[in-house]
């Protein structure tokens, strides 16, 4: 079974981390990211729409923003978390950046949620109880590799 990333009666806030290891600029769009209240573990990979904004967005239990294409390079180290407020906070390169979105229902486990796409071409992520994946994408498909 899925274990959820972040338990909001748990912590008061959770931070989850995002390097980008390739980008190129050949593409528009970087990442849409932000939490979803749905076990990934129930969800199959053909029942996933295309985008996170808005088709996942316009369900309830999904909540995510898109970044500004100006932390499109490689090596930029991406932070995120989500308060008992259900605020949304992050920053960039240890520089926290301020809120980037409100309303997120945190009475429920949530879990990070990345919609990877246009210039980034590689991340890496990490959370306290985990070790690193690197993640590579293509226009047609996705693979972890651990």
């Amino acid at each position: 079974s899925s274990i959820p990333l972040y338990a909001c009666s748990s912590y008061n806030s959770l931070q989850v981390y995002i390097k980008f290891v390739e980008t190129n600029t050949n593409w528009s769009g970087v990442l849409r990211f932000g939490f979803t209240s749905i076990n990934p573990a129930t969800i199959r990979g053909c029942d996933l729409p295309r985008y996170a904004c808005p088709d996942l967005t316009n369900k309830p239990g999904n909540w995510a923003k898109a970044l500004g294409e100006r932390y499109t390079t490689s090596n930029i180290l991406l932070h995120f978390s989500v308060n008992r407020s259900g605020d949304v906070y992050y920053g960039v390169n240890g520089e926290e950046k301020g809120l980037f979105f409100s309303g997120v229902s945190t009475n429920q486990p949530l879990w990070a949620m990345l919609d990877i796409y246009g210039n980034t071409v590689g991340v890496e992520f990490s959370h306290a109880n985990a070790g690193m994946y690197s993640l590579a994408f293509s226009s047609f498909h996705s693979k972890i590799i651990h």
